[in-house]
């Protein structure tokens, strides 16, 4: 199930496109808990970067790696820490923006890859002509 996810995440996309995509590391090392350990060690989600890596690197695609800190928590309209999150949904307590908690984080995660691609040119995609690579940013 996991290989058909990023097929279609990977065959919508064109080369020369980028995917940002959260660290993941040490996902598995935090401690919340006999269930919530229980639930991570089983995650796949974390199987799918994989797979959508050396997809989109045979298709000519850029991976960037965004650190995830604070990006749950961050209003992705105004920026404010102001929030709350139940039950897998976002609010923002200075206007009322709400949203599903994983939707506004990936928005905060393109959002930070968005920033800081034009911060330097060093950071910007670069796509090799051998379309066997391609080129891994890792914001921290």
């Amino acid at each position: 199930m996991v290989k058909n996810v990023s097929k279609q995440i990977v065959s919508k996309l064109k080369p020369r496109d980028m995917i940002a995509m959260e660290i993941l590391k040490g996902i598995r090392r935090i401690k919340k808990g006999r269930k919530l350990n229980k639930w991570l060690h089983n995650w796949s989600y974390y199987q799918l970067q994989p797979f959508i890596t050396y997809k989109a690197i045979r298709k000519g695609i850029s991976i960037a790696k965004i650190s995830p800190t604070g990006t749950s928590k961050k209003c992705s309209k105004c920026r404010s820490i102001n929030t709350e999150r139940h039950s897998g949904f976002f609010t923002c307590l200075n206007y009322g923006y709400h949203l599903d908690s994983d939707l506004n984080a990936s928005y905060n995660i393109a959002q930070l890859y968005m920033r800081n691609l034009g911060k330097a040119a060093i950071n910007q995609p670069n796509i090799p002509s051998d379309d066997t690579k391609a080129q891994f940013v890792n914001w921290s």
